[in-house]
C-alpha cells in the first residue's frame, strides 16, 4: 500500500490556514450522506476511499497523496476501500 508522509500533509494544511486532524476506518466501512458546518478538505495519506457527492450524482475515487474539498453545502458519503489513513483539514 502507497503511503504519504502524514507530518509534511499537516503542515501544508497548517499553511493553507486550515486545522488538521488526523483520521482513519479499516476496509470497507461507510458512512452515508452528511453534511458538515464547514469546508472540509480530504487528503489521502495511505490506503484508498470514494468520497461521493450525492447532490451532483458524482464522486471522487481517492488514493495516497489525492485531495477533494468539500464546500458546507455539499452532501458527501465515504466508502472506504482497503484499510485507510487521511489527513482532513477544517475551513471555518
Amino acid at each position: 500500500m502507497s503511503t504519504v508522509d502524514e507530518t509534511a500533509l499537516r503542515d501544508r494544511l497548517r499553511a493553507e490556514g486550515l486545522g488538521p486532524s488526523a483520521w482513519g476506518n479499516g476496509p470497507h466501512d461507510r458512512y452515508g450522506a452528511h453534511d458538515h458546518g464547514y469546508d472540509k478538505v480530504i487528503v489521502v495519506a495511505a490506503g484508498a476511499v470514494r468520497v461521493g457527492l450525492p447532490g451532483t450524482g458524482g464522486g471522487h475515487d481517492l488514493v495516497a497523496g489525492d485531495r477533494v474539498e468539500v464546500r458546507v453545502s455539499a452532501s458527501s458519503l465515504i466508502v472506504i476501500g482497503n484499510a485507510l489513513r487521511l489527513t482532513r483539514g477544517r475551513r471555518t
